[in-house]
C-alpha cells in the first residue's frame, strides 16, 4: 500500500500541473471552464483514494513520513479545490479563486509528495 501511497502523490502532482495551468489560462480569458471544474471533481477522488490509501499505510504500521507535517499537507491539500468550489459560487470571480486554488493545490501536492518522500 507505500507503493500506492508514493504513486498516486506522483499523479496529483502531475493532474495539479495540468490544473494549475488550465486554470490560469481560463482566468487569462476571463472565463470559468466547466470541463475544468469536472477535471477538478475526478483530481478530487484521486485525491482520496490517495488519502485513504496514506491511512492504510499508516494503520498498517508502514513508512512514515519524512516530515511530521505530511499529513497536516495532506488534509490541506484534500480541502482547497472544495473550498474553491465553495468559494467561486458566484460567478464574478470564479475563475480567479480556481487559478489561484490550482495554484496552491499544486504547491501542497508537491510539498506533501515530497515530505512523504513520493518524490525522492
Amino acid at each position: 500500500m507505500t507503493v500506492v501511497h508514493a504513486r498516486l502523490a506522483v499523479v496529483i502532482v502531475l493532474l495539479a500541473l495540468v490544473g494549475a495551468i488550465a486554470s490560469i489560462a481560463a482566468a487569462a480569458n476571463g472565463k470559468s471552464s466547466r470541463g475544468l471544474r469536472r477535471y477538478a471533481l475526478v483530481v478530487m477522488a484521486v485525491t482520496l483514494a490517495e488519502g485513504i490509501a496514506g491511512v492504510a499505510v499508516d494503520a498498517g504500521g508502514g513508512a512514515q513520513p519524512r516530515d511530521g507535517s505530511h499529513v497536516v499537507v495532506g488534509l490541506l491539500t484534500g480541502a482547497i479545490l472544495p473550498l474553491a468550489f465553495w468559494m467561486g459560487r458566484s460567478r464574478s470571480r470564479r475563475a480567479v479563486i480556481e487559478a489561484v486554488a490550482w495554484t496552491l493545490f499544486l504547491g501542497l501536492a508537491l510539498r506533501s509528495a515530497g515530505s512523504g518522500g513520493g518524490l525522492g
